[in-house]
């Protein structure tokens, strides 16, 4: 038995050491890594491959040397590469050499560092690659030996006293980019032979980096001036270049081509940091990009000569050189509005505007001012010296500026906005400080009233139903204190009715300057801030209405307003509302309703609408994937037990539609049921919750439903989704039931959809701002009344198509003004549209039996606003106006 175990551990050794070779050969080449022998191999590594000083022995040709640098530029024939030699060498270009080195990530490309060059004796120099600037900025040709033509914009030596030599400098221009040439040792040669001349450059291909590895500059590294070969001469040496109007400049010239040097002539309006210059030629501004420091002032007149080459809109004067031809006053700034600026023909001059500051701050020792003119947003930009007192300037201040006028365009090369280069303090002036009243202040303050009234209504709340239990005992003391609530009820309800009036009218003015701001040229930042704000006003006022509309239902001053309508698009309209947050989500929405069902019917579509609106719009915030289905069918005419305590006329006619919403969401706890009808209740109620929300929305549907005479329930079985219904009772429509409204006799007959000639009674500032562009936008002309007085007196003077009337106006409100038109000839014509902040109800009768035409709640919606407009102007019988 010894015997076979012996051949057993053998065997189970030899197998162990088969299946570990593998991995000790990977194991060994990790830990030796293979010797690099060309160039290509060693640009192929990533930089972390590269940080890992992998071997490099490779063999070819120098294509650039300089001695005092220790630069050398290697090729073999698969590409080539910098090489970082820490010692002066004995070599020149073309000869043949043996380097070996470790790789190392380099600022760009990797490189071979540490190494040990050996000269094998002479070589050859490869063919140059002949590349464009597109090639160059590729990064593909970085270290190979290349050959690029262009023209000449500039030349200069740059001193190098640590190296004992200078560079020349040759400037190529490409359009707004430029390629530089730098020759080291370069002789003292008359530069203006090489200036606007077309050359061929051969040499190392160099660049510039950022911190980032990026590509920052293109770097040519000739061997010697040999290697630069004049292709066509300059015409400096024969001619000066020809004199051109800064207003013709990149536009077409059979005598000039456009990459050719010209001379322009003009006056400083602007001696800016970076080697800037602006002037003024004529009545265009030109910027220079100078190639000499000058001590300019506004108002000298100079001469340059240089490169017109594309700007971010106008065209400049790229490798200018400037002289001076003498001195004079400082131009005038000129005074233009913001809305003129984007035509286009003020930039690079000096304009003078002004505007509200919106927001302020610091930048590299420079102010960065946020303004608005007007429609337009710009910035502004204090670019020299201190400018005492404008930190403590509040938002909304009115400042004139003076400044260049620098125009931004979009992608599409279409002005987006502009900004000024405003040159010192004393090109600002402070017309009118602001109050310290903000916007994100006046929110907050909203904010912080509203939650204050809140709290006020709640604990009035409370605090009557304790003193009503407390006096229970007391018939004297409870109809004392009986009085005393329904005193404290009609406060409550005026209370309610002047907040729904101060809170809404700056919610008007906040929805529609955010409207109006979402409807300009923004940026995609601009435009998400835009669109955020927005949604947060909306959801501010939603809350709002909820409030009221629980405040009005506790205190029985809700009321019904049965109406003749259409059952079907009842439905359809509340869920059409909703279509966007449920696409949002990817959910599928469907409308289903029982074709038995009759679609005329008597009821309160606003209320049926606000029950179906708020079941919708739990189900979809309620519901992660899937679907949600609204159902509409008939349930019966009402029974003997429904009309229980009845008259029998009144139930005559009256059916039960059953209204049902179905969702795939996980639905609701059995122990949860009860509870969400509950005001400020949800199903979930924690802190973590998913969703928000005040808990008021079901509250309030049960309560409208009752209003109505109907029921409201809920079936759930978790997690299969949850269906609410509701059953209300509803009047079939017959003429004989509903008489027809009577109509007058007078016709208003204007063309539906055409401009519209409007007055515009209103005292509020920013609402007329926002009603008028509206207005004008849709190309209706807009007359402004800032009182009842100022209306009537317009009406007098020259007819309108229709009157939009503010109820709560200083000196003559609307009522007594819309009296007031009706009362004169031909004033029962025109269709008046009463616009109040006031959303309690019954306001609307009111509004209507004061002779208006139309009703609309602020803040106002575009969308509402012309709907209305719609309606009152199509070809017709005008609306009564009772």
């Amino acid at each position: 038995m010894l015997l076979p175990t012996r051949l057993h551990l053998v065997t189970c050794v030899r197998i162990i050491l088969l299946i570990s070779l593998p991995w000790f050969a990977t194991q060994a080449s990790h830990a030796a890594p293979a010797v690099l022998t060309t160039a290509a191999e060693v640009r192929a590594l990533s930089p972390e491959q590269a940080a890992q000083r992998i071997p490099v022995h490779l063999q070819g040709v120098v294509t650039y040397y300089d001695q005092y640098r220790v630069d050398m530029f290697f090729q073999d024939a698969t590409s080539g590469i910098y090489v970082e030699a820490k010692r002066l060498l004995s070599i020149r270009q073309g000869q043949s050499v043996d380097v070996t080195g470790v790789s190392d990530p380099g600022n760009y490309a990797p490189i071979v560092v540490q190494a040990r060059i050996e000269v094998l004796g002479p070589g050859r120099l490869p063919k140059p690659r002949k590349v464009s600037f597109e090639d160059l900025t590729s990064g593909m040709h970085n270290s190979a030996f290349v050959e690029i033509s262009g023209i000449v914009h500039s030349a200069a030596y740059e001193k190098q006293p640590k190296f004992y030599h200078d560079y020349l400098n040759l400037y190529l221009g490409f359009g707004p980019a430029r390629v530089r040439v730098a020759i080291p040792r370069a002789p003292q040669v008359d530069l203006s032979r090489f200036v606007n001349a077309r050359v061929v450059v051969r040499g190392a291909c160099d660049g510039t980096f950022t911190r980032q590895r990026q590509l920052d500059g293109i770097v040519i590294r000739p061997q010697s001036l040999k290697d630069v070969i004049v292709a066509h001469a300059s015409t400096l040496e024969t001619s000066a270049p020809p004199l051109r109007p800064a207003a013709t400049l990149m536009q077409f010239s059979p005598l000039t081509p456009a990459n050719h040097r010209v001379r322009v002539r003009g006056i400083v309006t602007f001696n800016g940091p970076s080697e800037l210059v602006y002037i003024r030629d004529g009545d265009r501004g030109l910027m220079l990009q100078v190639l000499q420091t000058l001590a300019l002032e506004p108002g000298d007149r100079v001469e340059a000569s240089g490169f017109p080459s594309l700007g971010d809109y106008s065209p400049v004067l790229q490798d200018a050189t400037v002289t001076l031809l003498g001195h004079g006053p400082a131009p005038r700034a000129l005074p233009v509005q913001a809305d003129q600026v984007l035509h286009g023909d003020h930039d690079g001059d000096l304009i003078e505007v002004q505007g509200n500051l919106v927001s302020l701050r610091t930048l590299q020792g420079s102010w960065l001012l946020g303004m608005r003119s007007g429609s337009q947003v710009f910035n502004a930009e204090v670019v020299q010296g201190d400018a005492p007192g404008l930190d403590t300037l509040p938002e909304g201040s009115l400042l004139r500026l003076r400044g260049i006028c620098q125009m931004q365009v979009n992608a599409d090369h279409e002005f987006a906005s502009f900004r000024l280069l405003v040159r010192s303090k004393d090109d600002f002036a402070v017309l009118r400080r602001n109050s310290a009243w903000t916007l994100t202040r006046t929110l907050w303050f909203l904010s912080g009233l509203i939650s204050a009234a809140v709290v006020w209504v709640f604990r009035f709340r409370r605090r009557t139903k304790e003193q009503a239990a407390r006096l229970m005992g007391s018939n004297e003391m409870l109809e004392r204190e009986l009085a005393e609530a329904k005193d404290a009820t009609q406060l409550k309800s005026e209370f309610l009715a002047n907040m729904s009036h101060e809170i809404r009218t700056p919610m008007n003015g906040i929805l529609g300057m955010l409207s109006l701001i979402a409807g300009t040229n923004l940026s995609g930042e601009q435009r998400g801030y835009a669109e955020d704000a927005i949604h947060s006003a909306e959801a501010l006022l939603g809350l709002l209405n909820d409030i009221l509309d629980f405040s009005k239902i506790e205190a029985g001053r809700l009321d019904l307003d049965p109406i003749e309508f259409s059952l079907r698009r009842c439905v359809e309209d509340a869920v059409a509302t909703l279509g966007v947050p449920a696409r949002q989500k990817g959910l599928a929405v469907s409308v289903q309703v029982a074709p038995d069902l009759t679609d005329s019917v008597v009821g309160d579509p606003t209320r049926i609408r606000q029950v179906l609106l708020n079941l919708v719009n739990n189900a979809i915030k309620f519901t992660p994937s899937g679907s949600i289905t609204v159902q509409a069918e008939l349930c019966g005419n009402l029974t003997a037990d429904d009309a229980e305590g009845q008259d029998p006329a009144d139930t005559r006619g009256l059916v039960r539609v059953h209204f049902s919403v179905k969702d795939t969401g996980p639905g609701i706890p059995p122990n949860k049921v009860d509870l969400i009808f509950q005001a400020f209740r949800q199903a979930d109620g924690s802190i973590t919750r998913t969703h928000g929300g005040t808990g008021l929305g079901l509250t309030i549907s049960k309560r409208l439903v009752e209003l109505m005479g109907g029921t409201i329930w809920v079936t759930s079985n978790p997690p299969a989704g949850s269906i609410f219904h509701f059953v209300v009772p509803l009047r079939l429509s017959a003429s004989a039931v509903i008489p027809a409204r009577p109509r007058p006799a007078a016709v208003f007959a204007i063309p539906h959809g055409k401009p519209l000639k409007i007055l515009l009674a209103e005292d509020n500032l920013i609402n007329q701002k926002i009603t008028v562009r509206l207005l004008e936008r849709a190309g209706h002309s807009v007359v402004v009344a800032n009182d009842g007085f100022q209306a009537l007196a317009a009406w007098k003077e020259q007819p309108f198509d229709l009157i939009l009337m503010d109820v709560q106006m200083p000196n003559m409100n609307g009522f007594e003004c819309t009296a007031a038109i009706r009362a004169l000839k031909d004033g029962t014509q025109v269709p008046i549209v009463a616009l109040t902040a006031h959303a309690m109800a019954g306001y609307d009768r009111q509004c209507l039996d004061a002779g208006m035409s139309g009703y609309i709640t602020k803040p106002i919606r575009a969308e509402q606003l012309f709907q209305v407009i719609s309606r009152l102007t199509k070809p017709g019988v005008l609306e009564p106006a009772r």
